[in-house]
């Protein structure tokens, strides 16, 4: 089965894993499964509706919409907010659902510090909390399993997602107050060409705030 896309095809840019089978199913839902040559496909189209899904990490979403690569994407707030890309919000979505928070060692008080060191996946937005808290701190720039920082000692606490605080809780950190909550958002080029389908749109409604 050939799945080649055209010039005319409105491609979507969606993070892997559970957001990409939650806008995958809204499709199908709504009568229009997209279809993929395997469950790795790079690409999942529905030629009758003209739109191709494509997966990504969260991380290059941002990258192939900016670069018109793309026509629309799927991209959580944590991830704009970090690159400084809100003017790209088109619609909020209510996918996707959790809060940026600061988390460490219970019984810990940043009040009684002078200098502290911030372990997170978002340097930026925690450079921007130390700056806020009005004291010298340090940024400890991590790509993955940032909780095991202040375990070791490498950091006082960790800025990063919670959904529900079990790998906090399994690890012996507790939350010690959120930043602000975050949902997925539905994003497009600063200056895009083509108008969002009102076919496409439509089955967006369902995941829609």
């Amino acid at each position: 089965m050939e799945l080649a896309f055209t010039n005319q095809t409105f491609k979507i840019a969606v993070p892997k894993g559970r957001i990409f089978k939650q806008v995958l199913n809204a499709f199908e839902s709504s009568g229009y499964p997209l279809e993929g040559e395997s469950d790795r496909s790079l690409v999942f189209i529905n030629p009758t509706l003209g739109v191709a899904l494509i997966p990504l990490k969260s991380e290059d979403v941002l990258t192939f919409v900016d670069q018109s690569l793309c026509d629309a994407g799927v991209l959580g707030l944590d991830i704009l907010m970090e690159n400084g890309q809100e003017r790209l919000i088109y619609r909020g979505l209510s996918m996707g659902r959790c809060r940026l928070a600061i988390a460490g060692q219970p019984m810990e008080k940043i009040s009684e510090r002078r200098f502290i060191r911030v372990a997170s996946k978002y340097p930026n937005l925690a450079q921007d909390f130390i700056k806020k808290l009005g004291m010298a701190g340090e940024v400890i720039s991590m790509k993955s399993s940032v909780e095991v920082a202040p375990l070791l000692g490498m950091a006082d606490c960790i800025l990063d997602i919670i959904e529900t605080g079990s790998t906090l809780k399994a690890n012996g950190l507790e939350e010690w107050f959120p930043l602000f909550d975050i949902t997925s958002k539905l994003i497009m080029p600063y200056r895009h060409s083509n108008p969002f389908p009102a076919e496409i749109e439509r089955i967006f409604d369902d995941l829609l705030n």
